[in-house]
């Protein structure tokens, strides 16, 4: 999945989705007193217990496998079909292309033209 000079590699997001796929069922709930469990009431953590941020923390635990699964999926689309900056035509990001491709258009009219004239003056004759 993971493009050549990525800084993630395809074995790193197996790692990740393995993690995942081997973490307590979601989705998970964060409770103001540190608890994280999942919509079942299976304890997750209490790790948070007592501390100065367990909402805050216990809410980014809590959100964190939904958000690990959406990361993932789009590093796998992305992989599968590049942003939309990269160029179908000639595989080239746009911007290093763009004046290619609108130069040639200009050569394509330029040519398309000089073929009509010379064909409106072989047929004058």
């Amino acid at each position: 999945m993971a493009q050549e000079g990525s800084v993630i590699t395809d074995e790193r997001i197996a790692e990740i989705r393995a993690l995942l796929e081997n973490a307590t069922p979601g989705p998970w709930r964060a409770h103001p007193s540190g608890w994280v469990e999942t919509a079942n009431e299976v304890p997750v953590s209490d790790a948070l217990r007592r501390q100065p941020h367990a909402e805050r923390d216990g809410a980014l635990i809590a959100a964190a496998p939904t958000i690990i699964a959406e990361l993932l999926e789009e590093v796998e689309r992305l992989a599968v079909r590049p942003p939309r900056y990269w160029c179908d035509r000639c595989e080239e990001l746009e911007f290093v292309c763009d004046k290619a491709h609108q130069k040639l258009a200009q050569v394509t009219r330029e040519r398309d033209e000089a073929r009509r004239v010379a064909l409106t003056r072989a047929m004058e004759k």
